[in-house]
């Protein structure tokens, strides 16, 4: 399995730690009008966007795959949702078929429906749609750290899986707890030597 990629000129994902990024993905595009045209990084692609010469009408693929999905799936309009097009998110339904690696857009467009849990590289389990939402808008570290192991390249076995219920929260409530006393003993032990 790839990890995340990485695209010329474009900026480090907030979602993938560097450490496990590998070369480029690589896009083809198919117009209207039957051509095919590519291969395109990322970056190519929305700089073709940008320049006008791929248009909404058109239909894209990674190489490796065989599914023409609509350009529009990668919101090429938004360059601040790069980082969503880029890491490599595997799906797998409660049976523990599994699907991917893909793109978030393309979970969210397709997969969702069908999949309950949810990995990236970098994840020490499969998590829910809920702790997949909250791991996209604030990469890792809007995540538990115990749910974050950056050695973990493949993914987990099916029955690690973590959902937002009590123990979740109460293990987020735990981290922060453990890191305002952290502050506050920090702070005393800052203010006695001052004294």
């Amino acid at each position: 399995m790839s990890a995340c990629r990485r695209s010329a000129g474009d900026k480090v994902r907030k979602i993938c730690p560097s450490s496990l990024m590998d070369d480029y993905t690589l896009y083809e595009v198919y117009r209207p009008d039957g051509a095919v045209e590519g291969p395109y990084t990322l970056g190519q692609l929305y700089a073709l966007w940008e320049q006008a010469r791929i248009t909404a009408d058109c239909s894209y693929r990674n190489v490796a795959e065989k599914t023409w999905r609509p350009i529009q799936i990668l919101r090429l309009h938004d360059r601040s949702l790069s980082h969503l097009n880029e890491c490599n998110i595997m799906a797998s339904n409660s049976s523990g078929v599994q699907i991917g690696p893909t793109t978030f857009h393309v979970i969210s467009w397709e997969l969702t429906p069908t999949c309950d849990r949810f990995w990236a590289p970098g994840l020490s389990c499969w998590i829910s749609i809920q702790l997949l939402a909250l791991f996209v808008d604030r990469g890792f570290g809007g995540l538990a750290p115990g749910l974050i192991n950056p050695t973990q390249v493949e993914p987990p076995p099916h029955t690690r899986f973590q959902t937002v219920n009590w123990v979740f929260y109460l293990r987020q409530f735990a981290w922060f707890a453990a890191t305002v006393i952290g502050l506050l003993v920090a702070l005393w032990l800052f203010l006695r030597i001052l004294n």
